[in-house]
């Protein structure tokens, strides 16, 4: 049976869990649920008809980090983001999310994706620093995220790639 690595989203989203395939969440996300209440009522649910919780190599890990972070948007990542793709990426598995950065980074993977309350992405974006005074483009974000020619704000901004 197929895997559908599960984000937060659809744990505790009160959705009704897909029956085609198996689950597996990580040990980070599963630490996104607030103890006590009606999230942890739910997540206890999915752990009792099957949710499995796994880690992924330190290598998945590795190159999940490294296509973000090619991409401008590593710091757009929680760590359970980060280890969400990289189970994906290991089993392999699909992802279940609705986060465009965690969608963005698994197409560049070819990680298959599954949402469950939008339509997705149609493309994906790199972030490149640029200052919101001058706007000047940067390679990499300045230190203080300061522009050195005039001292605004830089910020990451969206450059589309496909």
């Amino acid at each position: 049976m197929p895997w559908l690595v599960l984000d937060t989203s659809l744990l505790l989203g009160g959705k009704e869990p897909p029956r085609d395939a198996s689950w597996a969440t990580t040990p980070e996300a599963a630490a996104e649920v607030s103890p006590g209440g009606k999230d942890a009522r739910r997540y206890d649910g999915w752990l009792t008809i099957g949710l499995q919780i796994r880690s992924a190599s330190s290598e998945a890990q590795d190159r999940v980090e490294e296509t973000a972070l090619a991409a401008g948007n590593l710091a757009r990542l929680s760590a359970a983001d980060l280890s969400l793709l990289a189970l994906a990426l290991e089993l392999p598995g699909t992802i279940v999310t609705d986060d465009h950065t965690m969608l963005d980074v698994a197409l560049r993977l070819r990680i298959p994706t599954r949402t469950v309350n939008s339509s997705g992405i149609a493309a994906t974006l790199n972030f490149r620093p640029r200052c919101s005074g001058c706007g000047r483009w940067f390679d990499a974000m300045p230190k203080r995220e300061e522009c050195t020619v005039c001292g605004s704000p830089v910020k990451d901004k969206p450059v589309k790639t496909s």
